[in-house]
């Protein structure tokens, strides 16, 4: 099933799953994935509809973290070797907390919980601002394309706030979830001091936040708005998780 998705080293290497951010294409994920097998990591692929991964309700995510769980548990690659969930931006975060969740209280993915090693978590959390989401959302597009669908953003958030009395505000609900997710594996944030989508000041009070409560936290942040992939990736070969 993972196939096409997939690269292995060798029996023993760990698996880094990447959870891909909103709109990316498998495409996109791929360079990473090269550049892992350059560093002697076996890695898995992930994307799916930014629309699902984005809903205002945990429906779609669920299922889509649901059926990842079941591909690694199907196609052997889990417990059979350590498993580092690395997540891109919110749409990868927005799916890493399904699959811890479902992890921790689901039996069924037990073999995946004993695999699980650590988290690399890259340009994420990132504090949903309204006007920063937009940017996010319409990033590489231009003209009625663009407008379009800052124009269903905003519609999205209008009816978010509509329901926030019965589901939350989750703008709030995402950033306390990312404050208080409880794992005791390590965790390896990357991010950019000069990246317009990602608000490097709440996220560095987030990371102190979770030492403070005694979570195995390693950060690495650049002062470019753009660091190569390679460079990120290999803050990940030097040892902070394995």
């Amino acid at each position: 099933m993972a196939s096409s998705r997939l690269i292995i080293c060798g029996p023993q290497s760990s698996l880094v799953v990447i959870l891909g951010w909103a709109y990316a294409q498998d495409k996109h994920v791929k360079k990473y994935a090269e550049l892992l097998r350059s560093l002697g990591y076996s890695s898995l692929r992930f994307t799916c509809p930014a629309t699902d991964v984005m809903s205002v309700f945990e429906r779609p995510r669920i299922a889509w973290a649901k059926g990842l769980l079941k591909e690694l548990q199907s196609d052997h690659l889990a417990p059979h070797r350590k498993l580092i969930f690395y997540s891109f931006s919110n749409g990868g975060m927005l799916i890493y907390h399904q699959m811890i969740k479902l992890m921790q209280t689901d039996a069924r993915f037990r073999g995946v919980q004993e695999a699980f090693c650590g988290s690399v978590f890259d340009s994420a959390p990132s504090y949903m601002h309204i006007f920063a989401g937009a940017e996010a959302f319409t990033a590489g597009m231009s003209g009625l394309q663009g407008l379009s669908v800052k124009l269903a953003y905003y519609m999205v958030v209008i009816l978010a706030v509509l329901l926030s009395p019965l589901i939350g505000f989750q703008p709030v609900v995402f950033w306390n979830t990312c404050r208080e997710m409880r794992t005791d594996k390590p965790e390896l944030y990357l991010y950019s001091t000069d990246e317009p989508l990602c608000d490097h000041q709440k996220l560095e009070s987030l990371i102190a936040y979770r030492t403070k409560q005694e979570h195995d936290v390693t950060r690495a942040s650049w002062h470019r708005k753009v660091y190569a992939c390679a460079t990120q990736i290999s803050v990940l070969a030097r040892g902070s998780i394995k």
